[in-house]
């Protein structure tokens, strides 16, 4: 009895199959001429139907060394990429695993919202004290974007040109002929007016 609890349940079943002719690297069964890679099994998420697919997740993005790892528990900055609360920050209240939610207290309302975890995505206490705060974010970046392309095309575009010459000159701008030449008509002017 202690030999059968000391083996392992791996060891136990390969111990059947090579006692009914099995040997590794070779196909199981009478008919079969190659051997079949055997398919990993993976695990569905929670609360995710059969006909579902989840959708491929982003990667995180890069996290600095001082900041560590980012996990999702009480206390993680997380951005909901889905649902009702789409592109609103908050931070992870508690977690419901038997459900597969998370409970979220929103940045800008303070109230509390559960969310499935595939909706989440961790952030770091960085994005979340710039982002989290905003309340149209989508709106923000995209009036960003155009003024800077709008600074960008006044760069690229070649100087004004100077207007065109104008024919009456300002009295500054006159030649110190005429400016003479004008004042003494004054003069006689003035002085035949005076006698």
């Amino acid at each position: 009895m202690d030999d059968y609890e000391n083996v392992p349940i791996e060891e136990y079943g390969l111990a059947m199959l090579r006692g009914m002719g099995w040997c590794p690297g070779k196909p199981i069964g009478a008919r079969c001429t190659q051997v079949v890679e055997l398919k990993d099994v993976v695990l569905r998420p929670k609360g995710l139907g059969l006909g579902a697919e989840s959708k491929a997740r982003k990667a995180p993005a890069f996290i600095a060394k001082e900041e560590g790892q980012l996990v999702l528990g009480k206390g993680a900055y997380v951005c909901i990429e889905q649902g009702t609360h789409k592109d609103l920050y908050g931070q992870v209240e508690g977690l419901d695993d038997e459900n597969a939610r998370v409970l979220v207290r929103l940045a800008l309302s303070g109230k509390i919202v559960t969310v499935n975890e595939l909706f989440v995505r961790l952030v770091t206490p960085k994005e979340y004290k710039k982002k989290g705060k905003l309340l149209n974010n989508d709106k923000y970046e995209a009036y960003k974007r155009k003024h800077e392309q709008e600074e960008e095309e006044i760069k690229l575009m070649p100087p004004p040109s100077p207007p065109p010459h104008d024919r009456k000159r300002h009295r500054s701008e006159k030649a110190p002929k005429q400016r003479q030449a004008s004042s003494g008509k004054k003069k006689r002017e003035f002085e035949n007016v005076r006698t």
